[in-house]
């Protein structure tokens, strides 16, 4: 139970302690989400296939079909949620922030593969080159309201912290361009991949933060 006991330096490691928690429930929800859209796209498909498939004669045999011919209601086989990155996402998809392809390319970023970063994923990839430490979510949180605002957008708190959970998501479990260190008692913070360790994965020594 929380007390009135608390300094205000053990009340701000709770914060984000929490705050990295929710942050992880949030990557869960989508994760289902996105498999739920998933399955409901390829039950679609299957639907269609049966509704679609002939009668097959009596005399002649039955030849089931290796792969399905792809139609307009077919399911492209490029994964839900690269198409929605790459086609659908409403926001811009050139980078506002001018990062250098070099930068991108130590990521491991390739235009080649054809996947595309939106601008919140500039805007985390760009706090991070410039602030040159790692980062906790709200971090992440403040860069992206003062974006907006210089950009003059109208964006609520819980939409904020959607494009940024979003984000994180994508380039620290889909893409790797971000990875997340355990922060002892303030949860999870993050840096961006050439500040770890390749084969281990583990945070190099300078990049470690003083408190850790």
């Amino acid at each position: 139970m929380l007390t009135s006991e608390l300094s205000e330096n053990q009340i701000s490691n709770l914060i984000s302690t929490y705050e990295s928690e929710l942050n992880e429930l949030r990557f869960k929800l989508l994760k289902t989400e996105e498999a739920i859209a998933e399955l409901q796209l390829l039950r679609k498909q299957q639907r269609m296939t049966v509704v679609n498939e002939p009668v097959a004669k009596s005399a002649a045999p039955v030849e089931v079909p290796s792969t399905v011919t792809p139609t307009s209601s077919s399911v492209s086989s490029k994964p839900v949620e690269e198409e929605e990155v790459a086609s659908s996402d409403s926001d811009e998809q050139h980078d506002p922030f001018n990062l250098s392809e070099e930068f991108l390319k130590q990521l491991g970023h390739s235009e080649e593969d054809g996947y595309r970063l939106s601008e919140w994923d500039y805007l985390l990839l760009k706090t991070l080159k410039d602030e040159n430490r790692l980062l906790l979510n709200h971090d992440f949180i403040d860069a992206a309201r003062e974006y907006t605002e210089s950009k003059g957008k109208k964006m609520t708190e819980e939409q904020l912290k959607g494009k940024v959970v979003r984000s994180l998501n994508k380039l620290v479990n889909k893409r790797e361009y971000i990875l997340k260190h355990n922060y002892k008692g303030k949860g999870y913070c993050y840096g961006l991949s050439i500040w770890f360790f390749k084969k281990s994965g583990k945070l190099k020594k300078e990049w470690k933060p003083k408190e850790a």
